[in-house]
């Protein structure tokens, strides 16, 4: 099995607490809020959220833990997916 360098990113409980927070915002029974939940990268469930400002908000946490990661001594990295 490949792991995509996305799903090497942890979030620490602060970005985990903010990207619930975040998905509360979907249903219940939305598919992202489930996935998450049972433990997906945030950046793997991205493509099932049709809100804008939560797939913004979603992408942003995750590049915060990104550039955490990269100041605990990383590698060169992503861009925002939109742009």
């Amino acid at each position: 099995m490949r792991l995509s360098y996305a799903s090497l990113v942890k979030l620490n409980a602060q970005e985990n607490e903010a990207v619930l927070r975040m998905l509360s915002m979907l249903s219940r029974d939305h598919p992202a809020r489930i996935a998450f939940q049972h433990g997906a990268d945030p950046m793997a469930v991205l493509h099932l959220i049709e809100h804008d400002e939560v797939t913004e908000a979603v992408e942003d946490i995750w590049l915060a833990a990104y550039h955490r990661r990269l100041q605990q001594g990383g590698a060169s990295g992503p861009q925002r997916l939109g742009g």
